[in-house]
């Protein structure tokens, strides 16, 4: 299904509408990252960033490129699917920072 005035996705377009889930793209694009690594960066709990993996790699976004056994668990590693996220970023940033 495509959104009505710009022929982008609409499950990827809603996807970025969160600064958490700009973070992830933005990191992930140039190395494999974790919920619980961003969670421990941004201070933030792992079940919120953990929702906003799911988020992105269910648009297609991020993409699991490894799975690692740490502290009794297994954790997830993603990659970004596509580069350009850190400008984008940074660009609404500029557009519509604080």
């Amino acid at each position: 299904m495509m959104a009505d005035g710009g022929g982008i996705p609409g499950k990827r377009l809603s996807a970025l509408a969160h600064p958490i889930r700009l973070h992830i793209l933005s990191v992930a694009e140039t190395e494999d990252i974790s919920a619980s690594e961003v969670a421990v960066a941004l201070s933030e709990p792992l079940g919120v960033v953990a929702y906003h993996f799911r988020v992105l790699h269910t648009a297609g976004l991020i993409e699991l490129v490894g799975t690692e056994r740490r502290r009794g668990s297994i954790q997830s590693f993603y990659r970004a699917t596509t580069t350009g996220w850190a400008e984008l970023a940074e660009t609404v940033e500029q557009m519509i920072g604080e």
